[in-house]
């Protein structure tokens, strides 16, 4: 790869880890907004997350290397921890949802022939985003927490698939503009 060309790509991978960074911490915002509105059924799913930054993931899995990404979603996760003073646990918790979360996904994409649909990929990325996160909490935290884990599990579940699926949607309509914009550069 040219230098100058080796340059652009980190600037925009950079952009993209910040651009990540922001949509975290206005996605705590609205779904904090949202889950207040909710009265009681919040308490099915506390934390809830729309996962508005993975829509930067995604775009990076279908337009960059594997080692880029990884890379990204490590100094994103690390950026959204350190600004927002969530500590080493939160830090754990979605390091390991992100990062399952990001494997699945690049399997689905590119070793299954056919799975080609980034709305489905995204899906299955938010429910390995759950996965994660519940499998890190099992293993930190007290094992006789487990029962309140499972009692959580199935709404953090299809909360991750569905939300998955939203993500999926937007960066479907969003990463053609960014292609567009990175091939005209």
């Amino acid at each position: 790869m040219h230098p100058d060309k080796k340059i652009k790509n980190t600037i925009i991978i950079a952009l993209f880890i910040a651009l990540g960074a922001v949509f975290s911490y206005f996605d705590g915002i609205i779904s904090s907004a949202i889950l207040s509105l909710m009265g009681p059924v919040a308490f099915l799913v506390p934390n809830f997350k729309f996962g508005f930054a993975n829509i930067v993931i995604l775009i990076l899995l279908y337009n960059y290397k594997f080692k880029e990404c990884v890379f990204a979603i490590f100094l994103k996760t690390m950026l959204v921890a350190l600004i927002l003073g969530r500590g080493p646990l939160n830090f754990i918790l979605s390091l390991s949802g992100s990062m399952l979360s990001f494997f699945g996904m690049w399997f689905l994409k590119k070793l299954l022939p056919g799975v080609k649909n980034m709305t489905f990929v995204s899906a299955m990325g938010g429910f390995l985003h759950i996965i994660g996160q519940l499998g890190a909490i099992f293993l930190i935290l007290d094992p006789a927490n487990f029962e309140t884990i499972l009692i959580y599990s199935p709404t953090f579940i299809l909360s991750g698939f569905l939300t998955g699926i939203l993500v999926g949607i937007l960066t479907k309509k969003v990463n053609a503009s960014v292609i567009q914009h990175l091939q005209n550069d």
